[in-house]
Parts: C-alpha cells; structure tokens; sequence
C-alpha cells in the first residue's frame, strides 16, 4: 500500500480530492447541503473509503496514512 502524507490542517482540501476523484456521484450530492454538512458529509465519506481500503488490503490502513 503506498503511503499518504496527509497535513492535518489541510485535511479539508485531501478530503474534497478523495471524494471527487473516488465518487462523482457521492461528491455530487454533498453539493445540496449547507456547507457545515456538506464538511461533515466528506469527512465520514473519507473514514469510510479509509475503511474499505483497510478491509480490500488486508493491511491496516493506517500504516498508510501519515498524519503531520
């Protein structure tokens, strides 16, 4: 699995990338709501595709993500 820096203070814009690029649909539909939501919205759409890559791997995911 390659590995991801992620900075946390710009984990709003990684989060935005991760659903455009893994979900048009998804992405989409986070559009009709505020913006709070919407935030919120790719937010857990981003832990759940982390989860998913976890799970298809075989590897803990988050020996793929490095945070800082």
């Amino acid at each position: 699995m390659t590995k991801i820096k992620i900075d946390p203070e710009d984990l709003d814009s990684f989060s935005l990338k991760t659903i455009k690029q893994g979900s048009k649909s998804f992405a989409l539909a986070s559009k009709i709501f505020d913006p709070e939501t919407q935030q919120a919205t790719v937010l857990l759409y981003l832990w759940c595709r982390y989860c998913d890559d976890a799970i298809d791997s075989g590897v803990l995911a988050m020996d793929a993500y490095v945070f800082g």
